[in-house]
């Protein structure tokens, strides 16, 4: 019988980890099962329950990667906005001077 550990312990089976999988003979095996320190291992449970984990992690990374696409297509075009903006005031911010410019030769002009 096969068993997995669920937490370190000593006995006549040896010295176990937690997690390791031991094989046992089945008296043993359930009078440690009843103990609650060993679960009862099945191979293809364990390899179904790790490509689900595994599967479960690829999905969070996409969509981590999606979301940060995606942010990033936001900052950029927030970017761009900005930019626009800049130059539409610079524009305005060159005319105001020019038109500051003509009054204050005009109002020098009239001073005379």
């Amino acid at each position: 019988m096969e068993i997995k550990a669920k937490r370190s312990s000593y006995g006549e089976y040896g010295n176990v980890r937690r997690g390791e999988v031991i094989t046992v003979d089945d008296r043993l095996g359930k009078a440690l099962l009843q103990k609650g320190n060993f679960v009862a291992y099945d191979a293809k449970a364990e390899a179904k329950a790790k490509a689900e984990r595994e599967a479960e992690l690829q999905a969070r990374r996409e969509a981590a990667e999606q979301e940060r696409a995606a942010a990033k297509g936001s900052q950029a075009a927030e970017l761009e906005t900005l930019r626009s903006e800049l130059a539409e005031k610079t524009v305005r911010i060159a005319d105001l001077e020019k038109q500051l410019d003509a009054r204050t030769a005009a109002d020098a002009k009239g001073k005379k």
